[in-house]
């Protein structure tokens, strides 16, 4: 496993040449934001693809395309501080403690099933699609808590306004 400041992971210049680091941890000093994988490489997932958490849009401009990196650009200037660990499938099977439990090949594809292992151990705050626990946002920073309450309240008024809606065509 290795651990970079998310800046200097952002920049590139770290070396993983040696393993090869599937599953991301991100993570502030107080909490665990985020569980991901990136499948050829963690650094692609973040910036090089066209689904990646962060993409370059011209300038100084960084646009979002997940609850990662839309937390990273939010709080720009603090993220830069935060921690992002680099692991292998192996290093995760350790950690989860399966090697003497599960005959599991160390692939690629196990990936995808350790991920989730993870994420259910760990409980990062901006995992919720499909897990098995209710986030704990109360560690968030401030301003990704702020975000995150005003869309939920503009969620919740949709909801009410699209069920109102459908109530007064019956």
């Amino acid at each position: 496993m290795i651990e970079l400041k998310f800046s200097r992971f952002m920049s590139g210049k770290y070396d993983d040449r040696d393993e090869t680091h599937n599953l991301y941890i991100l993570q502030t000093t107080t909490c665990i934001l985020y569980i991901g994988i990136g499948r050829s490489s963690v650094w692609d997932r973040w910036f090089n693809m066209p689904s990646s958490h962060l993409f370059h849009a011209g300038d100084n401009l960084w646009r979002y395309n997940s609850e990662a990196g839309r937390a990273v650009l939010e709080c720009y200037l603090e993220s830069k501080d935060w921690t992002i660990q680099l692991w292998t499938v192996d290093d995760c099977i350790q950690f989860l403690g399966l090697e003497s439990r599960l005959d599991i090949k160390r692939s690629q594809r196990d990936i995808f099933f350790v991920e989730s292992l993870m994420i259910n151990k760990l409980q990062p705050a901006l995992n919720v699609a499909g897990t098995e626990y209710q986030a704990d946002i109360s560690k968030l920073p401030e301003r990704v808590r702020q975000y995150k309450d005003a869309d939920e309240k503009e969620l919740d008024r949709l909801y009410r306004e699209m069920f109102r809606n459908k109530e007064n065509t019956q």
